[in-house]
């Protein structure tokens, strides 16, 4: 560069001037990312500091090196002020289990760009889950009762690979959510067990699974089922064959608590009780009975019962805790035999798709005025002709009510067709004719024949209540040279009616 000074004629002034043009410079902390191992499928992130070292502007765009790769930046694009630093984030998600290397690219407008070395290794698996497979607690279940949990694995990595489930056997209620250190670092094991530990109670189908190519999924079923009550801990193992190489991949603990069906009665037993009446109607009997949910789960509860008893309503569904209120009927009529018996049955109640059953015993008696005959056959033998033979028969009244009861004599129907045959009167009688008896008092009623010559005859001789009409005994009867009476809880070819009432 040359100066000159006007007015002067002399060489102009020399000046030598010297410079070195440079554009933004950045400096970049670390030079490099390194991730380590870095768990597969997950996105890791790393941050990068970027400082503009220089007096003007540094206009930046930011990519990664390799497209396919297995690293990401969103930033894109930085301006930086002289001076300022920004930091970058830079994540890793990787899909294998290998090394991974690749480089974050920071071209600089008119400067010089910059080359960030980026390295990681894939470690754990490349199967993937919604859910967490550490630990799974199902609840409260009902024993005998099937639970299933259904779950899907994926593969997201570029291999396919095999995959085998194995129930490891139960674990400790207290190791299980806080095992020590030395429980931690040998839960998993690359030595897969042959088969399942004995007596366990979950169990995952399918257990293997051959090949599972990458992007492929296969949904596993975790199922259990307890037969008693009681907290249940297992641990199940999960092992994926891979290039050669057998490793455990899932340590999954399963939790659940098992128990019975119950409900609690609010009376230990139900009783009835009809005595007969003379003249009044028999009315059903019904008493309220309490069922409470004593469990921990809802329940839904079918009550069974065999007549003459029943209860309303037959199905009822009870929440933990509470209690429902059922009605048991009682019909003193349901047999029309009018015999006094005492029945003892049992009110059942089941539970749905559970073989457990609560029962409560019923107890009835009901009293009709009924009379016991201590002989069932009654045998003249052979007699004399027109001569008499007596039978002396135990008449007792097993009822707890009191019997008034008449003897009456009928006579088969073909035999109404002789009209040579005397009254059957004239030839067979019970003395007395009638009668009364306490609750357990007896008396003895004679049976009469008289024998007719070269005659034969078969009647009925029954002993009967007259207050309701009921039959309560027959004696068939048959009469000659050679005679047999036999006492018949039916008769076949007469009728007879009841002529009854109790003391008054």
């Amino acid at each position: 560069m040359f100066i000159r000074l006007i007015g002067k004629e002399e060489q102009p002034l020399q000046v030598f001037l010297s410079a070195c043009g440079i554009g933004p410079r950045l400096v970049v902390e670390p030079r490099e990312l390194n991730w380590g191992n870095a768990s597969v499928l997950q996105r890791i992130p790393r941050a990068l500091s970027v400082t503009n070292d220089s007096l003007i502007p540094a206009e930046v765009k930011v990519f990664i090196m390799k497209k396919a790769s297995r690293f990401s930046v969103q930033t894109k694009e930085l301006m930086l002020a002289p001076g300022q630093t920004i930091d970058v984030t830079v994540f890793a998600e990787l899909n294998e289990l290998q090394s991974f290397k690749d480089e974050l690219c920071l071209m600089v407008k008119e400067g010089i760009d910059v080359s960030v070395p980026l390295i990681a290794k894939g470690v754990g698996t490349t199967l993937f889950c919604d859910h967490r497979l550490d630990e799974i607690d199902l609840g409260n279940v009902f024993t005998s009762r099937p639970i299933t949990w259904t779950y899907t694995l994926i593969n997201r990595g570029t291999k396919a690979q095999s995959i085998t489930w194995v129930n490891l056997g139960p674990v400790a209620s207290d190791t299980a959510s806080n095992p020590p250190a030395s429980v931690a670092r040998s839960v998993k094991s690359d030595a897969m067990p042959v088969k399942n530990a004995p007596n366990t109670v979950f169990s995952i189908t399918p257990d293997k699974v051959n090949s599972l190519q990458p992007g492929d999924s296969v949904a596993f079923v975790l199922k259990g089922q307890q037969g008693k009550p009681g907290a249940v801990i297992e641990r199940l193992g999960c092992w994926s064959a891979l290039d050669k190489s057998n490793k455990q991949v899932y340590d999954l603990v399963v939790k659940s608590s098992f128990y019975d069906p119950l409900v609690e009665f609010s009376v230990p037993r139900l009783d009835f009780e009809y005595k007969y009446q003379p003249g009044v109607p028999i009315y059903p009997q019904n008493q309220p009975l309490t069922l409470k949910n004593v469990s921990v789960l809802p329940l839904e509860c079918l009550i069974k019962q065999v007549p003459p008893f029943s209860v309303e309503p037959g199905e009822v569904e009870i929440q933990p805790g509470e209690s429902v209120v059922v009605t048991l009927n009682f019909d003193p009529g349901w047999k029309s035999d009018r015999q006094s018996v005492e029945l003892k049955e049992e009110l059942v109640v089941a539970y749905r798709d559970h073989p457990q059953k609560d029962c409560i015993d019923l107890f009835a008696n009901i009293c009709f005025p009924n009379l016991t005959i201590e002989k069932s056959i009654v045998d003249f033998g052979a007699i004399l002709n027109e001569t008499t033979k007596r039978v002396k028969v135990k008449v007792s009244n097993p009822s707890a009510v009191d019997t008034v009861y008449n003897w009456a004599i009928a006579v088969e129907e073909p035999l109404l067709k002789d009209k040579d045959m005397l009254p059957v009167n004239n030839i067979f009688d019970v003395v007395p004719h009638h009668g009364a008896l306490r609750p357990g008092e007896f008396e003895w009623a004679e049976f009469v024949f008289y024998g007719q010559p070269g005659k034969k005859y078969y009647t009925v001789v029954g002993a009967s209540n007259a207050a309701d009409s009921s039959v309560r005994q027959f004696v068939r009867s048959r009469g000659g040279p050679s005679m047999r009476w036999s006492c018949l809880e039916k008769p076949r070819q007469c009728s007879l009616s009841w002529i009854s009432s109790p003391f008054h």
